[in-house]
C-alpha cells in the first residue's frame, strides 16, 4: 500500500501489550513514542448492543458491548497548516489528492482473495475524518486529517445492522448526518486541566459531534470526508488551546461511530478506532502555500 512520503507522525502496529485500562498507568512499552499514531482494535470501545433502545429504562452501561472489528482501518494521519480554510481537503490540497489517487490505483492491483474481499460492495473505499481549527483572526488554519481504508465488504442498503446504519448516514442530507455521527475520546494520559475541559465538552461519553460543532460532509466517487470545525464552539476552542499546549504529553484513544437510532441498526459497530501518542502539532505539521502546495 502506498506510504506518504512524510514520516511524521509515524504509524505503528498495535499490540495487546500496549493496551491501557481506564485506571492503569502508562506501560513502559507505550512511553517514549513521540509523534506516533496507530490503528486500534475496536473491542477496546463499548457500543450500543442489541436491545439498547428497547430497554432505555435500564442501566445503559449494562447494555453496552465491545465492538466487533471496525469497518475501516486507520492508515495514517497528517496535520496541515495554511492561510486558508482546507475543508474538502482533496479539492484544496494537491498532495492529499495525489495520495488518494495512489491508494485508489493500488486497490486496482490487489490480487490476494483477502484484499479483494475488503473491496467488495459499493460503500466508500476511503473515509477522511478531519478536525479543523483556526486562530482568532482567521489567518492560520490547521486541519488534522485521518485517513481510513475499508477493511471489510460493505454494501450500501445491505442487510447487516451496520450496513443499514451506515447507508442511512451516507445517503442522508447533511442535517440528518449531523444527528447520527458521533465520536468517543478516551484520554489515557493527560493533565487534570485537560481532563476537566474534556468533561465540559461531553466527557469521555459518546458525543453526537454535529450537535456541538459545525460539521460538513463532502462526497466523492471513492471517498467521503467528514470535517468538524472546532472553532465553531467556544468550549471546543478552549479545549483545542489546551491540547495544542499539552499534546506532547498526552495519549488519546478515539473511536468514530454512526449512532444506532433504530432497533435494526443494533448492535453498533465502530467505523474506526485509533490512538495518538505524544503528538506535538508543531512538529508534525505540514505547511502549505496559498495554492495548497507543500512548502
Amino acid at each position: 500500500m502506498p506510504i506518504w512520503d512524510s514520516c511524521k507522525p509515524q504509524l505503528k502496529q498495535y499490540e495487546e501489550k500496549y493496551r491501557m485500562s481506564d485506571d492503569s498507568e502508562v506501560t513502559e512499552e507505550s512511553c517514549g513514542w513521540e509523534n506516533t499514531v496507530m490503528d486500534l482494535p475496536a473491542h477496546l470501545f463499548a457500543v450500543r448492543g442489541e436491545g439498547y433502545l428497547a430497554q432505555a429504562e435500564k442501566n445503559f452501561i449494562e447494555l453496552k458491548v465491545p465492538s466487533e472489528k471496525s469497518a475501516y482501518e486507520f492508515i495514517g494521519m497528517k496535520v496541515f497548516q495554511s492561510g486558508f480554510d482546507m475543508q474538502d481537503t482533496v479539492s484544496k490540497i494537491p498532495s492529499v489528492k495525489k495520495y488518494m489517487e495512489e491508494l485508489e490505483a493500488y486497490d486496482k492491483t490487489v490480487t490476494s482473495p483477502e484484499d479483494k474481499l475488503k473491496l467488495e460492495g459499493d460503500a466508500p473505499s476511503y473515509l477522511l475524518f478531519c478536525w479543523s481549527f483556526s486562530n482568532l483572526w482567521k489567518t492560520e488554519y490547521t486541519t488534522v486529517v485521518h485517513f481510513l481504508r475499508r477493511q471489510q465488504p460493505l454494501i450500501l442498503n445491505g442487510s447487516s445492522p451496520f450496513e443499514k446504519a451506515f447507508s442511512r448516514f451516507i445517503n442522508a442530507d447533511d442535517e440528518t448526518r449531523r444527528d447520527k455521527f458521533k465520536t468517543v475520546a478516551k484520554v489515557r494520559v493527560g493533565n487534570e486541566a485537560l481532563l476537566g475541559s474534556i468533561r465540559m465538552l461531553g466527557g469521555e461519553r459518546p458525543v453526537i459531534i454535529g450537535r456541538r460543532l459545525n460539521t460538513h460532509f463532502f462526497a466523492h466517487p471513492n471517498h467521503f470526508e467528514i470535517n468538524c470545525d472546532v472553532g465553531s464552539s467556544t468550549v471546543a476552542s478552549m479545549l483545542n488551546s489546551i491540547i495544542k499546549g499539552a499534546s506532547e504529553t498526552m495519549v488519546i484513544d478515539e473511536c468514530l461511530l454512526v449512532e444506532a437510532q433504530n432497533d435494526d441498526e443494533l448492535p453498533e459497530l465502530s467505523i474506526c478506532a485509533c490512538r495518538f501518542l505524544y503528538c506535538q502539532l508543531q512538529q508534525v505539521a505540514i505547511h502549505l502555500d496559498a495554492m495548497g502546495e507543500i512548502i
